[in-house]
């Protein structure tokens, strides 16, 4: 992905991107309850976990959210989020953030659950 950088805040896109993409992993209690059901069955706690890493649960509908075409679409196609058809690479995986030595995610991982 060519740096493109975010007008309003300055910061590069590919971070926002990334970034708003965990937070719909993270975000409702259903999410986060199979969350918590998926890991502990591995013996692992999110407690156990920064919450900086705490992982969410794709259920598929990120393509749904978005328009039908245009940049936002090229753009999580070129960061691994889409296929090239279109439809979401995470679907049905506990999405964990990787972050790059100052903090930021650089990148997402999926486990298939």
């Amino acid at each position: 992905m060519k740096r493109k950088t975010d007008r309003t805040s300055g910061k590069p896109r590919r971070h926002l991107l990334l970034t708003r993409a965990l937070e719909l992993y993270r975000h409702d209690g259903t999410e986060a309850s199979a969350v918590e059901t998926l890991l502990s069955g591995h013996g692992i706690g999110l407690e156990a976990m920064p919450p900086e890493q705490h992982p969410g649960y794709s259920d598929g509908s990120l393509a749904d959210l978005l328009p039908g075409e245009g940049g936002i679409r090229e753009d999580l196609t070129e960061l691994g989020l889409l296929d090239v058809e279109g439809r979401e690479c995470f679907a049905e995986c506990l999405v964990f953030p990787l972050s790059d030595g100052e903090g930021h995610i650089a990148s997402l991982a999926g486990v298939h659950s």
